[in-house]
């Protein structure tokens, strides 16, 4: 059972937007992988279907999420379990989230070149942000023809080795490449580099979910999420 505080009018907003950056990815996600894997990842259907989707998802969770004190592991303050969470802890939560996510942009690297797992990412989403469709086809004659070209990178294999024909298979997931497609859309590979931060500071908020005391802390530690480059492993 989950309650609302009345007294905890910080918590309640404490939960509720930390919560709130899941709630608007999931149904990007949820939406756009379908249209990628029937070919038509484009922007109008992409960005038409998650605005809709997230109409519905954000009111109807938004209205349940306990402040929290009010939360089943917690109790109520007039249970004498928690008490009312400080407004400092909610605004702290907010400063450090926005540093952070100021810093990384400005410090933010910009892998391009297949050698790292940042650079697979970029180049995944630069694929399906112009061709919205998956797998990639091998084009020799873009390199003149070489004899002996191969298309096995660090991070992208040839559909010869998995029985696809003449097609290139990215090794990861296209979760990220989908989200880095937006800034591809919105402004270019100059806004889509700068996505990396914009995660790394939405996940610095998540951190803390649960821990409003250690809000200082929890920043610290989202620096090893994405954050400076578009690389879940490495900042």
């Amino acid at each position: 059972m989950t309650e609302r505080d009345p007294r905890d009018s910080a918590g309640l907003l404490l939960g509720r937007l930390t919560a709130l950056p899941a709630l608007v990815l999931l149904p990007f996600l949820v939406t756009s992988f379908p249209l990628l894997l029937i070919g038509y990842f484009k922007p109008i259907p992409v960005i038409v279907l998650w605005l809709a989707l997230t109409a519905l998802i954000v009111p109807y969770v938004w209205r349940r999420i306990p402040s929290v004190t009010g939360a089943a592991d917690w109790g109520t303050a007039a249970e004498g379990r928690a008490k009312p969470t400080p407004r400092w802890v909610l605004w702290s939560l907010v400063v450090v989230s926005l540093a952070f996510g100021v810093f990384q942009a400005v410090y933010h690297s910009q892998f391009v070149i297949d050698q790292l797992d940042a650079a697979s990412y970029m180049n995944f989403a630069t694929w399906i942000s112009g061709h919205g469709s998956l797998p990639i086809p091998q084009n020799a004659a873009a390199f003149g023809n070489a004899p002996g070209i191969t298309f096995n990178s660090a991070a992208f294999y040839s559909g010869a080795m998995y029985g696809t024909g003449s097609s290139i298979v990215p090794q990861f997931m296209a979760g990220l490449p989908m989200l880095l497609s937006l800034g591809f859309w919105a402004g270019g590979a100059r806004l889509a580099l700068l996505f990396a931060p914009v995660l790394g500071a939405l996940s610095s908020s998540r951190s803390a979910a649960w821990w409003p005391g250690w809000s200082v802390p929890a920043g610290r530690r989202s620096a090893r999420l994405p954050s400076r480059s578009a690389s879940p492993r490495r900042t």
